[in-house]
């Protein structure tokens, strides 16, 4: 409980960050990267699209936990077993995404495991 001001914190940031981003991209027509690596810089664009990604990787490896977790209340899967259940589970269910182009982290989950 101790740590719960950084959940807070950054449930905040992620919705703050993707309603601006959502707003600049629908208004100029263009994605976030493209427009600071044109008016930043090539560095500062790539530092930004490394922590856009880390938090995909992030938010991805937190939905596997909960659905690990879920497995493990619901089943009595123990440990790693439903940890490899769940990553294969969560990999079929968007596979048919990843092929489409979208969520290709999320189809590559059942690869991890």
């Amino acid at each position: 409980m101790a740590h719960t001001w950084v959940l807070l914190l950054g449930v905040i940031a992620i919705c703050a960050y993707a309603d601006m981003a959502g707003r600049i991209a629908a208004i100029t027509g263009r994605a976030v990267f493209d427009l600071i690596r044109e008016r930043l810089g090539a560095r500062t664009a790539l530092v930004n699209l490394a922590a856009s990604y880390l938090v995909t990787v992030i938010t991805l490896a937190a939905e596997l936990g909960g659905v690990a977790l879920a497995l493990r209340l619901a089943v009595g899967l123990a440990g790693q077993r439903s940890v490899r259940t769940a990553c294969r589970t969560f990999g079929r269910c968007s596979a048919g995404r990843a092929r489409s182009g979208c969520g290709s982290a999320a189809g590559s989950a059942g690869c991890w495991c």
